[in-house]
């Protein structure tokens, strides 16, 4: 924590008087004497007073306190509950078999193919059947599978658990980094 003295608040409260960024610099340059660390003090101090006025001065959000009930429209109760925990089961069993330690690009192509038919599938029980907590699950489950895949197929590499039967090395011709997906 920085121990707030009474030279950084005179130093403070006078470069908040001034007009313009150049002349608070230029004042800065001659309050602080050269000390970098009490002009970045300054600076912070001063961008922090300045977000916060503009905080104040915004108008708060209205408060929404009549949250309307929820309306299923046609959706029906699921009628056989046996689909999601199918699905459940098919999900984790092709991670294991296709997608596990041992991998191979022609085994990750085919758990993608399969993950993208249970998608469409999960999407229209999803839009059509009242919502429950396993067919959330599910959903859910589909989506992270599907992440998984795709970064393993991304990588052209060996790296950790990430081992590919493909790519048995490391590729040392870049730097390691992190995967990022973005939605498409």
């Amino acid at each position: 924590m920085v121990a707030v003295t009474a030279e950084l608040k005179r130093i403070f409260w006078e470069a908040l008087e001034c007009p313009c960024e150049a002349e608070r610099r230029s004042y800065l340059d001659r309050a602080c004497g050269g000390d970098p660390a009490l002009q970045a003090q300054v600076e912070a101090l001063v961008v922090a007073h300045r977000a916060a006025e503009t905080v104040k001065q915004e108008k708060a959000p209205p408060k929404q306190t009549d949250i309307p009930p929820w309306q299923s429209g046609s959706a029906q109760d699921p009628d056989e509950l046996v689909v999601i925990y199918h699905n459940w089961r098919e999900i984790r069993q092709l991670m294991w078999d296709y997608v596990g330690i041992m991998r191979t690009t022609k085994r990750l192509k085919r758990a993608a193919s399969r993950l993208r038919s249970l998608s469409d599938e999960v999407q229209e029980y999803y839009w059509n059947y009242k919502m429950t907590c396993d067919l959330i699950e599910l959903r859910n489950l589909v989506l992270v599978a599907s992440m998984i895949v795709d970064c393993a197929l991304s990588r052209h590499e060996s790296r950790g658990l990430h081992f590919t039967l493909d790519y048995p090395e490391l590729d040392q011709s870049h730097v390691p980094t992190d995967t990022i997906l973005r939605p498409s």
